[in-house]
């Protein structure tokens, strides 16, 4: 019976059930379903026990490592090194970003880095933090340029977090902004998949 108790974790105690007694609420190591002590087995928060859009966020919290408001992000300065290099992979010759009178004569002050190439630090930052990520989803809103040379801020909030069958599908608030500065270059919304993973490892 104690080896068996062991796979589950507690996640919230002295939870009002039924008729007030206090419980506890416990999620499984291997299989992310959640019961309360006593009970059966249910593979979702049963709506008479956790009815609380703070508890259901407590239980996800406790089974992902994530919460709602959880931020992470990147600072990179693109060169023209940089530009050269993306060119050749994507083939965008464009001469806004390579050539500094044909931007002027656009209505910049410089060389544009590509929109699509600090766009970029998004997945970089959810694929380097979460092993195993699933891309599904990116929009974007591009609301001022970023010249080369000048260091950029890239950062991704998280909004929402649903458990699926064998993944999370969280949402991310996605968001660039040249550094020291906070009027946001580009903005928009990212959906991954992550893994289901033991928290005990």
């Amino acid at each position: 019976m104690a080896a068996r108790h062991r796979v589950w974790q507690i996640v919230a105690a002295s939870l009002s059930v039924g008729s007030g007694c206090p419980r506890t609420l416990l999620v499984h190591r291997h299989t992310g379903f959640v019961r309360v002590q006593g009970s059966r087995f249910l593979s979702s928060v049963p709506r008479d026990v956790v009815s609380s859009e703070e508890k259901r966020k407590e239980v996800l919290a406790a089974t992902t490592g994530l919460a709602q408001g959880d931020k992470f992000g990147m600072d990179r300065c693109f060169t023209s090194a940089d530009l050269s290099a993306y060119v050749k992979l994507c083939g965008d010759t464009n001469p806004i970003h390579s050539c500094e009178s044909t931007a002027q004569s656009a209505g910049f002050r410089g060389r544009v880095v590509h929109g699509m190439l600090y766009a970029g630090l998004f997945p970089a930052i959810i694929g380097s933090q979460f092993a195993g990520a699933v891309y599904v989803s990116q929009s974007l809103q591009f609301r001022a340029p970023l010249l080369v040379g000048e260091p950029v801020c890239a950062e991704v909030e998280v909004t929402g977090i649903t458990k699926l069958r064998h993944h999370y599908r969280v949402t991310f608030a996605t968001s660039c902004c040249k550094k020291g500065e906070g009027s946001a270059l580009l903005c928009g919304e990212a959906v991954a998949l992550l893994p289901i993973t033991d928290p005990s490892s």
